[in-house]
């Protein structure tokens, strides 16, 4: 997993230069601050954390904001406030597993993983269900590499990052067989 995180922070730093150097400087104790807030670290958590330290929420350059098309990789620094925000929603829609938050967004929404199965869901502030869109760490970091050298991912007359919904869904598809929320309607 950790060369496929280094090849999607190579793909992102690709398409828009100096993304990469807006998630650093790693944060030497990034460990001690996740295990204070969760305990027993999941291995996706210490690949991520342990070469960047995210972005922060009110970062000045809204165009290294997007790790994914409208998600912020969380900063460390401001884990244990996401992690909040993300138990208050999940305890709303009252499930009361474990999950982290890996990215969120502006709107309250977060890309979060099942701590005992480590599948990834999308947790959105206003539904009542939370949706399962990778079952493991490794096809979420396949798929979102597939979303660059597939061209599903783009940078708008801006430089922002953006996407081909239709392609999207397509291109996940491949890398998420089984699973519904890929599926169109």
């Amino acid at each position: 997993m950790e060369e496929l995180f280094e090849l999607f922070l190579e793909h992102s730093e690709n398409l828009r230069s100096g993304y990469r150097a807006s998630l650093l400087p790693v944060t030497d104790n990034w460990s001690e601050i996740l295990g204070s807030d969760i305990g027993e670290i999941p291995e996706l958590l210490k690949i991520i954390y342990s070469r960047v330290s995210g972005t922060e929420y009110e970062i000045e350059n809204q165009m290294y904001m997007d790790f994914l098309p409208g998600y912020l990789l969380v900063h460390i620094r401001e884990y244990a406030e996401a992690h909040k925000q993300l138990r208050n929603l999940l305890d709303n829609l009252g499930i009361s597993e474990e999950y982290l938050p890996i990215l969120r967004n502006y709107s309250s929404d977060f890309i979060a993983i099942k701590k005992d199965s480590e599948e990834i869901f999308e947790v959105l502030h206003d539904e009542t269900e939370i949706f399962l869109i990778h079952k493991t760490p490794l096809d979420f970091l396949k798929t979102i590499n597939a979303f660059y050298s597939e061209n599903v991912f783009f940078t708008d007359e801006d430089n922002y990052l953006d996407y081909d919904e239709d392609l999207q869904y397509e291109v996940a598809r491949k890398y998420n067989p089984g699973v519904e929320f890929w599926v169109e309607e």
